[in-house]
């Protein structure tokens, strides 16, 4: 999946010149983390954060502190107090790339450029949470299984716990995986069938695997091989 899949493409941006008064506006009318601000190319050249403005915050209610906070605001400009120069992402960036870019930047959103460096989109850390609901089939409901396998995929378990699903009318949703150590993966799956029953039969099929640590339905986790001295799920 690429980032020009999941951004945000109709962006509300503002120029260097806009004064930070129009963006507090705009911030609290679109409840927006951060503007880009764009070059009259359309390129850009800085991000404004709703968190830059606190500075402009009135220290105390009173009517004076009010109004010269808001003339201060009228009369400084975005680029007195944007970030120049903002880290960007290119529309065709992996989206798992881009969530490490944001994750090592510690940035909430990124925005996103075409080819000649000119504003395509934006992405959020929303946008991310999205792409992870979507992935996971978690919309879809059913069942989630969670294994920790043995060499999966020189074994052949992961394939033959996929054809006892699918034997028993299951409809595989989503695989996914991750390292536990060196020979050994967790592997989560989510699959739906006709009815309750029907994927309640599924589970029960499992219940000897030893390499099955949970399965998860309707929000409720129930352990069926767990490892750990205290009980916890060993996942």
């Amino acid at each position: 999946m690429l980032v020009r899949h999941w951004m945000t493409s109709d962006v509300v941006s503002v120029t260097p010149e806009t004064s930070l008064l129009k963006c507090k506006k705009i911030f609290q009318d679109h409840l927006f983390s951060a503007l880009p601000v764009l070059d009259a190319e359309g390129r850009v050249v800085g991000l404004i954060a709703a968190e830059d403005l606190r500075e402009f915050a009135p220290r105390s209610h009173t009517g004076y502190e009010v109004l010269e906070r808001i003339n201060s605001l009228w009369k400084s400009p975005v680029e007195s107090l944007m970030t120049p120069s903002p880290a960007t992402i290119p529309l065709t960036m992996p989206l798992e790339d881009a969530a490490i870019f944001m994750i090592d930047r510690h940035t909430p959103c990124l925005p996103v450029v075409d080819a000649d460096g000119r504003l395509a989109g934006i992405i959020t850390e929303w946008d991310i949470f999205r792409a992870l609901v979507r992935i996971t089939g978690a919309r879809d409901g059913g069942v989630l299984m969670a294994f920790v396998l043995e060499n999966p995929y020189e074994s052949g378990k992961l394939r033959a716990v996929l054809a006892q699903i699918r034997k028993q009318g299951g409809n595989v949703l989503s695989v996914l995986g991750s390292e536990k150590d060196h020979s050994r993966r967790r592997v989560s799956i989510r699959f739906r069938a006709a009815d309750r029953a029907a994927e309640d039969a599924i589970i029960r099929s499992f219940a000897e695997d030893e390499s099955l640590r949970y399965w998860s339905r309707d929000g409720e986790t129930h352990a069926v091989h767990d490892t750990t001295a205290d009980g916890a799920l060993e996942i």
